[in-house]
């Protein structure tokens, strides 16, 4: 009869992965497009900690000390005998570590309003990306309920389109350039040191008003000098124009040197003029570089050829549920109903009264709202509810 191997050093051995414990139920087995992933040392984790994600001495629920690694960038499927520990990996191990982690980030403020999440019974996770569980559901038959409502990418996706999505212009198709604050103070920053600028903002003459009010209005915001159509005038005083000849006007805000030292006082003065613009900024380069010129700035939604502003890009915008953002055409259905006379119609030969719609599409009864309507549009149009 074989020695038995003492209880102490065989614990020390399950412990370091050496022996393998699962003797009633099979492993989970991880299966990849071009790769199985085995059981190598501590140190490859490591240097393959960007191409797999490495799990070391799995013991969640009923898995045995097991580790393995994961091929990242691919498919994984995890399959296995009902009870071999498939859902104790992926969610109570895997999934639960990388929940444990992002939780761990946060600010001590914000932990106390989230429950704590405790480590799973795992030596360590290498590799671990940012992680997201789906829950399995069964389906229905709702046409507005879809894999991506079902699993709540769809609210991922909106996000992730109004951060990085590219806005067009509806009529010419073109993109409308847009910009943060900070963006235009490293474009003016780019400019040689020692150039001169003016911050401008456009002014606009609404339906209904006079230039006298809107030279007050232009006052009250802190500026005295305007360039219209192309000429430098100082509102300060009363000035008399000829409205009707008066296109283009341009408030200028301030006036800097560009240099980094001046950086704080540039970034207020794109932010007052953003505001007097209503989001629209002109630097005219007066000095310092290769030739004067203007470049405008947008930080909305801005059609440069047609100057038609639009709202700014928001998840909302994305959700086919919302009827302000969802298809015209289908009201987010994603199906467009169209009527076929001949199935509407079956058989021309019967009149409105003997039946020759399909049941399902209409069938006259003068007692009922829809036959009365019916009745109606016979009256109204001239035509016969007895004539074939």
């Amino acid at each position: 009869m074989p020695a038995r191997e003492p209880a102490k050093n065989a614990a020390r051995r399950r412990k370091a992965g050496r022996v393998p414990e699962s003797r009633d139920r099979p492993a989970p087995t991880i299966t990849a497009a071009h790769s199985v992933a085995g059981v190598t040392g501590g140190q490859q984790a490591h240097t393959q900690a960007r191409t797999t994600i490495a799990v070391r001495g799995a013991r969640v629920h009923n898995l045995k000390n097991i580790s393995l690694e994961i091929p990242r960038d691919k498919l994984i499927v995890v399959t296995g005998l009902s009870g071999s520990g498939k859902s104790s990996l992926a969610f109570d191990t895997i999934y639960a570590e990388g929940q444990r982690r992002y939780m761990e980030s946060l600010s001590s403020y914000a932990k106390r309003f989230v429950a704590q999440v405790a480590k799973p019974d795992v030596d360590f996770v290498f590799g671990l990306s940012p992680v997201i569980s789906i829950e399995q559901k069964t389906t229905g038959s709702n046409p507005r309920s879809t894999v991506g409502t079902m699993t709540d990418i769809s609210s991922y996706l909106n996000l992730l389109f109004a951060t990085i999505g590219q806005a067009h212009c509806p009529r010419t198709g073109e993109p409308t350039p847009s910009r943060t604050p900070n963006q235009i103070l490293e474009a003016i920053l780019s400019l040689p040191d020692g150039s001169h600028i003016e911050l401008r903002a456009p002014v606009f003459k609404l339906y209904g008003e006079d230039l006298d009010f809107v030279f007050t209005e232009v006052r009250k915001k802190g500026c005295r000098e305007l360039i219209v159509d192309g000429r430098l005038m100082d509102i300060s005083a009363e000035i008399e124009l000829d409205e009707s000849n008066v296109r283009n006007m341009d408030a200028i805000v301030d006036r800097f040197v560009v240099s980094r030292r001046h950086e704080k006082a540039i970034r207020a003065g794109i932010a007052n003029t953003l505001l007097i613009g209503d989001g629209l900024l002109q630097v005219q380069i007066i000095k310092g570089a290769s030739r004067a010129e203007a470049e405008r700035f947008y930080s909305e939604l801005v059609s440069a050829s047609h100057h038609f502003v639009y709202g700014g890009i928001a998840p909302e915008y994305f959700v086919f549920n919302n009827p302000e953002s969802a298809c015209r055409t289908c009201g987010g259905l994603g199906v467009h109903k169209l009527t076929h006379p001949e199935l509407l119609v079956p058989d021309p030969r019967r009149s409105i009264i003997g039946g020759c719609f399909v049941r399902e599409a209409f069938k006259y009864n003068p007692d009922t709202w829809d036959g009365r309507v019916m009745y109606g549009l016979a009256t109204a149009l001239d035509f016969s509810l007895e004539t074939p």
